[in-house]
């Protein structure tokens, strides 16, 4: 089974397990997370098991790209690095915030690192300082950040075939 008919099976599952009147759903995106295969897994696993409820992005990088901002009730298909899903989420919440603005509580729900500020502060912010390169732009303490808040809605039955 190829890639795409194994995460279109994985989306056909889940509507399964829904009312018959809810079924006629699309998620938006199913994606990896993060810059590597091991960051990747690691993340979906975090995610799978509850641990990360929060991620963010750079407004800037949906701007450029002209990407839709997500919605509550968006829901999405995360990947592990071979491209198999893993889970599925819905996001709750949606808002932009400045980096520096970020609070202890969306941090700890981040899932990565020691869940700390000093990690948000070093880690994401070389991780960002990247990104803002990519994009040709100077990163900022106040560079705003689309932050978004989701829960896992499906887990399915999946066995780990690697």
């Amino acid at each position: 089974m190829d890639k795409t008919n194994n995460i279109d099976s994985f989306w056909d599952e889940y509507l399964s397990t829904l009312p018959q009147s809810q079924r006629n759903q699309k998620y938006t995106e199913a994606s990896c997370w993060g810059n590597s295969p091991e960051l990747a897994d690691r993340i979906a696993e975090l995610i799978n098991t509850g641990v990360k409820t929060t991620t963010s992005g750079l407004l800037w990088s949906q701007q450029k790209l002209r990407w839709r901002l997500e919605v509550p009730g968006d829901k999405s298909i995360v990947l592990d690095s071979h491209k198999s899903p893993v889970c599925i989420v819905e996001i709750e919440q949606v808002y932009i915030k400045p980096f520096d603005e970020v609070d202890e509580e969306f941090v700890y729900n981040y899932g990565e690192g020691d869940r700390t500020m000093n990690f948000w502060n070093k880690n994401m912010w070389e991780y960002y300082e990247d990104k803002c390169k990519e994009l040709g732009k100077k990163a900022q303490k106040n560079m705003p950040m689309i932050c978004q808040v989701f829960r896992v809605v499906y887990k399915g039955n999946r066995t780990n075939s690697t």
